[in-house]
C-alpha cells in the first residue's frame, strides 16, 4: 500500500511550472462579460455588484500541496495538486457573495489557461537556471554548448548534508545546464549510517560506490569527482583502484597533503578533548549540534562576504558603522539549522572517531594511513584544487601546497572572500572555476537535467533527493470540475503520451482577503432572488465552506505535514484507511469511476490526523494499524447528526440548533460557530456593551494580536521561501517526498471555518456502519483482513433494490440557495444550499427509509458518471445521477398493509403527509384499535418474475413514494432495479403442495407392514425439495397408458431401512434384494391403498394424482467399504473406486443428506433458493447444465461463509455473489470448503485442506489434473460432486468476470435489460444442434402435422428425458476430439473441437469410437491418422436421429 514511485516526466514538469507561472505570464486586462471571453468555462455573474474588468497578473505564490507531497496517494493515477495563489487586488471587498469570487476565479484560471495553451507548454526547452526547488524555462532556438555533459559526484564535508547543497547545485546547474549533480554522505556521516569499523572498509566502500554511480548514471558521460576536505585523503587510494577512466577529473576543496591535514588535526584539538579514546567518542556524541555550531563558527569569519549562501540571501541589514554586513551570522544561523534538524532526524557526525582513526591514534594494520604517510600512491588524474583564502583552521596550508603539492597534475584557484566551504559559500565563483577547468571539453545538444543527491547506508544501496535527470514532456492542458463543480474549475496538464499522472492548478486566494467571519457557518453569502416564505436569509455553510477551502489548502497541508512528522506511522494509517475506503465503495481507487462517492483522501487524512492528536498516545510507539483503528472509532462512535467535531479538540461537542440546520455533518478545523442564545448572559435587547475602559483594552489587544501574527506570518513565509519548504527524496530506490522545514507549522488555522465534512453528509451514516462493521471484525477475528480489506465493494454485489434517477444538471454539485420545496408534504431534511447531487439523495432516502420502515435493514448512496469531469471546449451538460441503494429484510416484504398511528396521534400528520390522503385511510382491527393504514396490491402468487404489471409491494412502495415526493421530471424518468427476475416469494403455493404430497407419501410407506426391515427414513432428493430446481422432469407415462394425457412432476426419493447384518455386501445380491422389496412395496401400495405404482430392478415409480415419486432403496451394510474410502478425512492411500460405485453412492447416500441440509437453509435464509435458481440458469445459459449440485454448493458457500460480505438478502445479490466467487477465488492454491450441515469441526476442516493439498502435490505433474475442489463434510475429497472440467474452467470464470460487468452495466443504465447478462455467442462453438423443446408441466399437448396428438406427446417425452444421454454418449465418443457443451433449458448442444487432436498422430493414438483417416508415409515409416470430420458429423447426426430439429456447423477446420 506504499506509493508507487512516481512516473519520469513529473519530476521535471513540477521544477518547470514553478518559473513558468511566476515569471513567464504576461499581464492582461480581461472584459467583464466572462462568459463571452471565456465559453469554455461557466460563469454565474448573479445580480448584486455590475461587472467590472479583471486585471490578469502572474500568481503570488505557488505551493504543492495535497496527498503526492505528503506520501500518501494510493491512486494508479497519480495526482500532483498545486495551489496557485491569486493576486489580491483582483478582489473586491464584497466579491465572496453571490457566486462573484467563483466568476472571477474562473475567469483568472481561464486566462492562465489560455497563456499556457498558446506556447508556454509548447516549443523546445533550451535551457535551466536552477534556483532551488524552481527552475526558469526559456524558449529559443538551439544554440552550441562549449560544456559537455558530465556528472559531478560530490562528496559531502562533515557536518553538512546533503541539505546544504541546493544553492551549490543551481550554480553548477547554471554552468552545466547539460550535466547531473550528485552528492552523497560519507559512509558512518549524516544519513549514510555504516557498521564498517576501519578506514579501510569505507575506502572499499567508496570504491564499490563510485563503480556503481559510474554504472548507473554516468556510463556515457564523463564523471568528475568532488572531494572536500577530509574526503579528499581518499582520493589516491581511490583513484588507484578503480578501472582506469573511471574518473575523468577531480576536485579538491579545502585540501593539502597528509602532512598539512595532520597539522590541521592537531589545530583543532588544541585542548586534546578529541583525541580521548572514549570519552571523545561520547562527548561527541553527545554534543554532535554544540560541536557543529562551534565549527560553523570558526568556518565563518566576520571578514568573508556570504551573501551568495543561502540564509543571507537578501539580507540587508547595517552594521553599527552603517556598512553593509557580509551575513556571517544569518549563514552561520542556516548551516547550523540545517544540520540541527538532520541530527534530529538520525544522521550523526562521529568526528573524533575520524581523527582519531586518521590522525590521532591510526591503527597499525590500516593501510589508507600507511599509503599516506609514505605518499606512494599518486594521482595521475586532472585535478582541480580550489581554497578559500579566509579560512583560519587552514593557515598555511595553501602556500604548502603551492610549494609541494601532492597531486601530480592540478590548476590550483583561490577565492579570496571564502572560508572552508567554498563551494556552499561562495558557489557561483567555485562554478566559474570549475568551468574554466572543464572548459577545454567539447559540447554536446543540451538535454535538460536536474540534480541528483545520493546517501549511503549500510548495505550499501542508495537514495537520492531529487530525480534524475529526465527530459520535460509535452503537456496538455484541461479543465476540471472540482468536486463535481463546474463553477469552480481547476486547470489540468497532462503528458500528450498517456502517462498516468496529472498536475492540477488549483486557484486560491490568500487568507487574509476577507474577514472569516463573513464566511462563518452560521452566514450568508448568496442572497436569494426573492424573498422567503418566512422573510428570513437561511445560512449558507456549504457555500461558504467551498470559499474557505481554496485559502485553507497550505494551511492544511501543514497542519498533516505537522502530524506525520509527529506520528510516524501516520502515514501508513492513512494508507490503510485508504484501502479500507476503496474496499467499501467510497473511494474511488481510480479517477474515470462510474459510481463514486463525495469522500475523498483528503477528508480520511484529516480524519486520521485528528484521532492521531486526540487519542493520547504516544507518537512513536503507536502502529499504523491501531492508528487506523482509532481513526474508525471516531467515525464509529461520533453521533454525527447530534454531535460535531473540531480538528484537534478531543470528544465531541453537541450541536446547538443552529449548527444542526446547516449542515448534515460537522467535522471543522475550528470551533467558530457563536453560542446559542440560552447561554448568554441576559441583558437588554440587542446586547450590553462592555465599558468604555474594557472596550478601549480589548480593541488595543486585538489590534496588537494582529500584528503579531502578521509579523509571524510573515517571518514563516520568508523562512519557508529560503530553506525550500518541500524538496524531493529517493529512499529505498522509490521516489517520495520530505520536508526540510518545521518552523511555522501549527494545527489548522484558528481563525478557519471549514467543514470537512460538507459534502459528505448523506454518506456519513454508512460511513459509520462501515467502520462499526471493520472494528467488529477487528476485535472477533483472528485475521480480518478479508473483512476489512477483502475486496472493492460494488452495488450489484450489495444492493438488493436500486433506484436509478435520471442526470441532473451540470451544476448540481454547485452549493446554491434554493428557495423551492422540495414536493410532496414531507419537509425538507438537508440544508438550503446544499448542492442539489447531495440534497436530492438525502431527501429521496430519508423518505424511502420512512416509507419502507422495517422491510429497509440500511441504505447506500452513490452517484454514477464522473463526479469530476473534465472537458476542454465546452463544459458538460450534464451532471451525475443518484443511485440509491437499500438492503432490504426478507422476512417482511410480503406485507400487504401498514399500520400507522391511531387518528389522534400527533404522529398521524406526518404518516398523512408521507403517503398522502389518497393513499392512507383509517382502519378498524380486531383488537378495537382505529388505525392510519396503507394497503397494497397482492401479486400472484405463483408468479415466477416480477412485472411492470404485477409488481411486487417493495416495487408499489417505491413507485408511490417517487411519485409523491420526487420533483415530475425526476420521478418518471427514474429506473427501479430489483435483479433479473424481481421480487418473487421464495415458497409458492406449488412447493406447499408438493410438501404435502411427500408427507403422504411418507406416511404410507411407514404404514407398510410386509417389509422384513424397518424403515430409517424417506429423504427426498430431487432440487424441488429445496425450492432450487428450474425445470422439472416429466414422469413418464404408466405402461397401461391410462394417464397418457397427465402431466405429472417426477422427484427422486431414496428408502433407507435400519440396519440389518442380513443385509448382502455383494453389489448384485443387494440389487436383487432392494429389486424384492421395491415388488413388495408396490403390491402392498395396490393392494391395501389403491395407489397405482410401477417397478422396475433399480425404482418404484409411485404415481399421485400431482407427483410421481421415484423411489430408490439404500441400506448402509451395502456401501460401507466405499464409503470409508470416499467419507474417511484420512488421506487416500489406495486407488479410488470405480465410477459406478461412485454413482451409486451419490445417488443413494450423498444427494439426500445434501438435500436435507439445502431444505434447512433455504428455510431460514429466504434469498437462497431463489440465488440457486438465478445461477443454474446462467449456468445452463453458458452450456454447462448437468452441473447442478456445483452450482448448489457455490450458493451456499457466499450465503454461510459470506465474508468479506454480509449474507445476501435477495436473490440477485446472492447470485452475483456466486458469480464473484466463481471468478476470484483461487481455485489453483485453495480448496472450497464450505460447511453444508453446520457440523464442521476445526480438526474436520484441516483434513480437507490436507487433502485437497495431497492433490495439488499431484496436479503439480499433471496440469489436466487440477480443477475446481468443493470440498465438505459430506465429501471430503471432493469425488462426488461433479463440478466444469478444467479445460473450461478458464473460460467459465471470464463469462462470470462478463456477467458481473453487464449486471454492473445494467444498474449504471449502460444496458437496457438483463438479456446480455445470460446471453452467450455460439459462434465460438463449432457444430450447434438445437433439439427438440421439452414438454412442460401443465403445457398443452402439441399435435403434429397428421394430427397424431399421442405420438408427438410420446416423441416429446422421449426428447426431454433422452437430452441427457445423448449428452453422455456424446462426451463418452468424441471426448478425445472435442468439448461436449449443453444448454438443458433451450434444449441445444454444441461441440468444441480440441485443435491438438486434429494434428497427425501413430495410428494407434486415435483408434476406438472415433472415426479416423489414415495419412501413409513412406516406405518403412507407420502411418498417421486424424480424425474424419465427415464421419465425426454422421455419427453426431445418427446418434442425435428423431430429437433434433437441426445441426448447424458454424467454423470448419
Amino acid at each position: 500500500m506504499t506509493p508507487k514511485k512516481p512516473p519520469p516526466g513529473l519530476e521535471a514538469a513540477l521544477h518547470a511550472l514553478r518559473p513558468l507561472l511566476l515569471e513567464k505570464l504576461r499581464a492582461r486586462d480581461i472584459p467583464a462579460d466572462f462568459a463571452q471571453e471565456f465559453p469554455a468555462l461557466r460563469f454565474m455573474q448573479r445580480g448584486g455588484a455590475a461587472p467590472s474588468a479583471l486585471r490578469f497578473t502572474a500568481p503570488r505564490r505557488i505551493d504543492v500541496v495535497g496527498s503526492f507531497l505528503l506520501g500518501t496517494y494510493t491512486k494508479e493515477e497519480l495526482t500532483v495538486d498545486v495551489a496557485v495563489e491569486m493576486p489580491s487586488d483582483i478582489f473586491r471587498s464584497k466579491d465572496y457573495l453571490n457566486f462573484r469570487y467563483h466568476d472571477k476565479r474562473a475567469a483568472y484560471l481561464a486566462e492562465l489557461h489560455r497563456q499556457l495553451c498558446d506556447g508556454l507548454l509548447r516549443g523546445p526547452i533550451q535551457r535551466i537556471s536552477g534556483n532551488g526547488c524552481g527552475c526558469s524555462l526559456e524558449h529559443s532556438k538551439p544554440v552550441d554548448v562549449l560544456i559537455p555533459k558530465f556528472i559531478f559526484l560530490f562528496a559531502t564535508d562533515p557536518p553538512n548534508v546533503v541539505e546544504h547543497y541546493d544553492d551549490c547545485f543551481a550554480a553548477m546547474q547554471s554552468r552545466f545546464p547539460e550535466s547531473d549533480m550528485i552528492v552523497f554522505e560519507l559512509p558512518g556521516f549524516g544519513m549514510s549510517h555504516s557498521a564498517r569499523a576501519s578506514m579501510d572498509d569505507l575506502a572499499c566502500d567508496l570504491t564499490e560506490f563510485v563503480k556503481k554511480v559510474k554504472c548507473e548514471f554516468a556510463s556515457e558521460s564523463g564523471l568528475v569527482l568532488v572531494m572536500p576536505c577530509v574526503s579528499a585523503l581518499f582520493s589516491p587510494v581511490l583513484l588507484r583502484d578503480l578501472p582506469q577512466g573511471t574518473v575523468e577529473h577531480l576536485v579538491v576543496v579545502q585540501c593539502a597533503d597528509y602532512a598539512g591535514e595532520l597539522s590541521w588535526a592537531n589545530g583543532v584539538n588544541a585542548r586534546g578533548m578529541l583525541s580521548l579514546p572514549i570519552l571523545a567518542r561520547l562527548y561527541n556524541y553527545l554534543n554532535a549540534k554544540a560541536i557543529s555550531a562551534n565549527w560553523y563558527k570558526a568556518t565563518f569569519p566576520k571578514r568573508g562576504s556570504y551573501l551568495e549562501c543561502s540564509g543571507c540571501r537578501g539580507s540587508r541589514a547595517l552594521d553599527a558603522e552603517g556598512s553593509l554586513e557580509h551575513g556571517a551570522d544569518e549563514a552561520r544561523t542556516w548551516f547550523s539549522s540545517v544540520a540541527g534538524k538532520a541530527f534530529d532526524a538520525g544522521a550523526r557526525f562521529p568526528l573524533a572517531w575520524c581523527l582519531q582513526q586518521l590522525f590521532y591514534a591510526p591503527p597499525r594494520e590500516c593501510k589508507l594511513v600507511g599509503l599516506l604517510r609514505e605518499g606512494a600512491a599518486t594521482i595521475k588524474t586532472s585535478t582541480l584544487v580550489v581554497w578559500g583564502m579566509q579560512d583560519a583552521t587552514h593557515r598555511g596550508n595553501f602556500q604548502r601546497e603551492l610549494e609541494a603539492p601532492s597531486f601530480s597534475r592540478y590548476v590550483s584557484g583561490g577565492v579570496e572572500e571564502s572560508a572552508h566551504f567554498p563551494e556552499l559559500q561562495h558557489p557561483q565563483r567555485f562554478a566559474t572555476a570549475v568551468f574554466d577547468f572543464l572548459q577545454e571539453s567539447a559540447g554536446k545538444e543540451s538535454t535538460l537535467s536536474h540534480a541528483v543527491r545520493i546517501r549511503i547506508d549500510q548495505s550499501m544501496k542508495f537514495w537520492a533527493m531529487a530525480v534524475r535527470s529526465e527530459p520535460l514532456v509535452a503537456l496538455s492542458a484541461s479543465f476540471e470540475a472540482l468536486a463535481g463543480d463546474p463553477l469552480r474549475p481547476c486547470l489540468c496538464l497532462q503528458p500528450e503520451d498517456d502517462a498516468r499522472w496529472t498536475i492540477r492548478l488549483l486557484p486560491t486566494y490568500s487568507a487574509d482577503l476577507w474577514p472569516v467571519r463573513v464566511l462563518g457557518p452560521d452566514r450568508n453569502a448568496v442572497r436569494p432572488d426573492r424573498a422567503l416564505e418566512n422573510g428570513g436569509v437561511p445560512a449558507t455553510a456549504h457555500y461558504n465552506s467551498c470559499v474557505l477551502e481554496d485559502a485553507r489548502m497550505r494551511q492544511h497541508l501543514e497542519t498533516l505535514h505537522s502530524s506525520l512528522q509527529r506520528f510516524t506511522a501516520l502515514r501508513d494509517g492513512i494508507h490503510l484507511l485508504k484501502r479500507w475506503a476503496q474496499c467499501c465503495g467510497f473511494l474511488a481507487a481510480a479517477s474515470d469511476r462510474a459510481v463514486s462517492t463525495p469522500v475523498s483522501g483528503f477528508l480520511l487524512s484529516m480524519l486520521a490526523a485528528h484521532a492521531a492528536n486526540t487519542a493520547g498516545v504516544a507518537p512513536m510507539q503507536t502502529s499504523s494499524f491501531q492508528l487506523f483503528k482509532l481513526t474508525l472509532s471516531v467515525l464509529a462512535t461520533t453521533e454525527w447528526k447530534e454531535q460535531k467535531v473540531t480538528f484537534g479538540v478531543a470528544g465531541a461537542a453537541k450541536l446547538s440548533s443552529a449548527e444542526a440546520q446547516v449542515a448534515n455533518a460537522h467535522f471543522y478545523d475550528a470551533d467558530t460557530m457563536p453560542k446559542a442564545k440560552t447561554e448568554q448572559k441576559a441583558g437588554p435587547v440587542g446586547g450590553t456593551r462592555p465599558p468604555h475602559d474594557t472596550q478601549v483594552a480589548v480593541e488595543e489587544g486585538m489590534e496588537k494580536r494582529k500584528e503579531t501574527n502578521a509579523k509571524k506570518k510573515k517571518d514563516r513565509e520568508e523562512l519557508l521561501e529560503a530553506e525550500h519548504f518541500v524538496t524531493f527524496v529517493r529512499k529505498g530506490g522509490d521516489l517520495v517526498q520530505r520536508f526540510f522545514c518545521d518552523i511555522g507549522i501549527n494545527k489548522c488555522c484558528a481563525e478557519g471555518a471549514v467543514n470537512f465534512l460538507s459534502r459528505v453528509g448523506p454518506v456519513v451514516e454508512e460511513l459509520q456502519w462501515e467502520a462499526k462493521r471493520a472494528l467488529r471484525a477487528m476485535d472477533s477475528q483472528a485475521d480480518p483482513f478479508e473483512m476489512v480489506f477483502g475486496c472493492q465493494a460494488t452495488p450489484e454485489l450489495a444492493w438488493d433494490l436500486c433506484l436509478r434517477l435520471p442526470q441532473l444538471p451540470s451544476t448540481a454539485m454547485c452549493p446554491d440557495l434554493r428557495t423551492e420545496t422540495p414536493a410532496g408534504e414531507v419537509p425538507a431534511s438537508f440544508p438550503a444550499d446544499m448542492p442539489e447531487a447531495l440534497a436530492t439523495a438525502e431527501h429521496l432516502r430519508s423518505v424511502l427509509r420512512a416509507g419502507l420502515d422495517d422491510r429497509c435493514v440500511r441504505s447506500a448512496l452513490r452517484w454514477v458518471g464522473h463526479l469530476q469531469p473534465r472537458w476542454t471546449e465546452r463544459p458538460p451538460e450534464t451532471g451525475p445521477a443518484v443511485l440509491v441503494g437499500l438492503i432490504l429484510a426478507p422476512e417482511n416484504l410480503e406485507r400487504l398493509v401498514d399500520r400507522g398511528p391511531s387518528a389522534q396521534d400527533a404522529a398521524a400528520t406526518k404518516f398523512r403527509q408521507l403517503w398522502g390522503t389518497e393513499k392512507s385511510e383509517l382502519r378498524r382491527f380486531k383488537d378495537g384499535s382505529i388505525l392510519e393504514c396503507v394497503v397494497w396490491q397482492k401479486p400472484p402468487a405463483e408468479r415466477t418474475m416480477e412485472t411492470r404489471k404485477q409488481p411486487a409491494v417493495v416495487t408499489q412502495i417505491v413507485q408511490h413514494l417517487l411519485t409523491r415526493h420526487l420533483p415530475s421530471q425526476l420521478a418518471p424518468k427514474t429506473d427501479i432495479i430489483s435483479g433479473p427476475t424481481g421480487f418473487v416469494p421464495n415458497l409458492a403455493e406449488k412447493d406447499r403442495r408438493l410438501w404435502a404430497a411427500f408427507e403422504t407419501f411418507r406416511t404410507h410407506l411407514c404404514q407398510l407392514s410386509s417389509l422384513p426391515l424397518a424403515v430409517k427414513d424417506i429423504h427426498p432428493v430431487d432440487a424441488s425439495f429445496s425450492y432450487m430446481s428450474i425445470q422439472s422432469t416429466i414422469a413418464p407415462p404408466a405402461p397401461s397408458g391410462s394417464d397418457a394425457k397427465l402431466r405429472r412432476t417426477l422427484l427422486e426419493t431414496v428408502l433407507e431401512f435400519e440396519s440389518s447384518g442380513r443385509w448382502p455386501s455383494e453389489p448384485a445380491p443387494a440389487q436383487k434384494v432392494g429389486a424384492a422389496l421395491l415388488l413388495q412395496i408396490r403390491e402392498e401400495l395396490s393392494t391395501d391403498l389403491g395407489i397405482e405404482a410401477d417397478a422396475t430392478e433399480g425404482f418404484l415409480d409411485v404415481r399421485y394424482p400431482e407427483t410421481v415419486f421415484r423411489l430408490r432403496i439404500f441400506h448402509p451394510h451395502e456401501l460401507q467399504e466405499v464409503a470409508n474410502k470416499v467419507t474417511g478425512l484420512q488421506a487416500q492411500t489406495t486407488a479410488a473406486p470405480g465410477e459406478a460405485e461412485l454413482e451409486r453412492l451419490r445417488t443413494l447416500w450423498w444427494r439426500p443428506r445434501l438435500r436435507a441440509s439445502l431444505h434447512a437453509h433455504a428455510l431460514q435464509k429466504p434469498a437462497m433458493a431463489g440465488a440457486a435458481r438465478l445461477f443454474k440458469r446462467w449456468m445452463a445459459s453458458q452450456m454447462m447444465s448437468g452441473y447442478d449440485e456445483f452450482c448448489e454448493h457455490l450458493v451456499s458457500a457466499v450465503f454461510l461463509h459470506p465474508a468479506p460480505f454480509g449474507a445476501p438478502s435477495s436473490p440477485h445479490v446472492g447470485f452475483c455473489r456466486a458469480l464473484w466467487l466463481l471468478d476470484t477465488f483461487d481455485w489453483q492454491r485453495e480448496a472450497l470448503i464450505i460447511d453444508i450441515d453446520g457440523k464442521l469441526t476445526e480438526e474436520e476442516r484441516l483434513g480437507l485442506r490436507q487433502s485437497f493439498e495431497n492433490r495439488l502435490d499431484a496436479a503439480q505433474k499433471d496440469a489436466s489434473l487440477i480443477r475446481f475442489w468443493v470440498s465438505t463434510r459430506l465429501d471430503p475429497h471432493a469425488l462426488l460432486l461433479a463440478t466444469p472440467p478444467s479445460t473450461v474452467a478458464g473460460w467459465l470464470r471470464r463469462r462470470a468476470q462478463e456477467a458481473l460487468r453487464s449486471f454492473h452495466a445494467r444498474l449504471l443504465g449502460l444496458e437496457g435489460s438483463w438479456r446480455q447478462v445470460f446471453e452467450l455467442d455460439t459462434s465460438a462453438f463449432d457444430v450447434v444442434l438445437q433439439l427438440l423443446p421439452p414438454l412442460e408441466v401443465g403445457g398443452a399437448p402439441a399435435v403434429t402435422q397428421n394430427g397424431d396428438e399421442g405420438k408427438r406427446e410420446t416423441l416429446q417425452i422421449v426428447s426431454a428425458e433422452a437430452a441427457d444421454a445423448l449428452v453422455q454418449g456424446l462426451r463418452e465418443k468424441l471426448s478425445p476430439v472435442c468439448l461436449v457443451f449443453h444448454d438443458a433449458q433451450q434444449q441445444v448442444v454444441a461441440l468444441k473441437w480440441r485443435p491438438s487432436a486434429f494434428l497427425p498422430q501413430p495410428q494407434n493414438a486415435l483408434m476406438g469410437s472415433v472415426p479416423h483417416t489414415v495419412i501413409p508415409q513412406g516406405p518403412g515409416e507407420p502411418p498417421l491418422c486424424v480424425p474424419n470430420v465427415l464421419c465425426i458429423l454422421a455419427t453426431v447426426s445418427a446418434m442425435a436421429e428423431g430429437m433434433t430439429m437441426g445441426m448447424e456447423v458454424k467454423q470448419a477446420l
